[in-house]
């Protein structure tokens, strides 16, 4: 069906000969981007469909609703109103997107001190350098405790982890695996089984992947 049907793309100015009816647009906002109320000018009169939306006047997308062209559309008669804004009944109003934007960054700047607090008292970095071209492994893996091992045993628990690295690093190349996740995936999950069987801890490891 997707191939045989005809896609105009439309915009708030755009406007659609249907028939006996034209379909016109107005913008109006929500959570997502681009969001347009429809207006469909029938000979029996107007029918009006709003979508979802809601009055964002900061919006983060600068895409404000056409306020003035839907008083216009008001004043010219409706003969029938289709509209759904979700919790419409309850009173005051819905937070900005922008509001929600800072929150969302805040949230993460909280995460990302977190993740770097945790990788330097408790973590591993796993550095492996691969030919861009090919994705064959030209160093590494080489491990590097941030706080994670201590005393006398250290060394021979990295490099046991190291070996293990290797060998799951192989074990891909084998199968003509050079997918990025995949390889942050496996060495993740090989190492973190090694360590947690010896130490019975969990470190935050982190590969990094470098294509030269």
């Amino acid at each position: 069906m997707l191939q045989q049907a005809e896609l105009v793309q439309i915009d708030r100015n755009a406007k659609l000969a249907l028939g006996a009816m034209t379909a016109s647009f107005f913008q109006t906002n929500h959570s997502i981007p681009d969001c347009l109320g429809v207006v469909f000018d029938t000979p029996e009169g107007k029918v009006v469909y709003t979508g979802d939306f809601k009055f964002d006047l900061t919006p983060v997308h600068k895409q404000t609703p056409d306020l003035h062209k839907m008083a216009a559309i008001g004043q010219s008669g409706v003969l029938v109103l289709l509209s759904e804004s979700t919790n419409a009944e309850r009173p005051g109003f819905t937070p900005s997107e922008k509001l929600v934007g800072d929150h969302l960054r805040e949230a993460f700047a909280l995460a990302i001190l977190r993740d770097r607090k945790h990788l330097s008292e408790d973590g591993i970095l796993v550095v492996v350098t691969r030919n861009k071209t090919d994705g064959k492994i030209i160093s590494g893996p080489d491990l590097i405790s941030r706080g994670f091992v201590y005393g006398p045993d250290s060394d021979g628990l990295i490099d046991e982890a190291t070996r293990i690295a290797a060998a799951a690093i192989e074990d891909l190349q084998d199968e003509s695996i050079t997918q990025w996740n995949r390889l942050k995936q496996a060495l993740r999950e090989s190492i973190g089984r090694y360590l947690y069987a010896k130490t019975k801890r969990r470190p935050m490891i982190l590969p990094i992947i470098m294509d030269v």
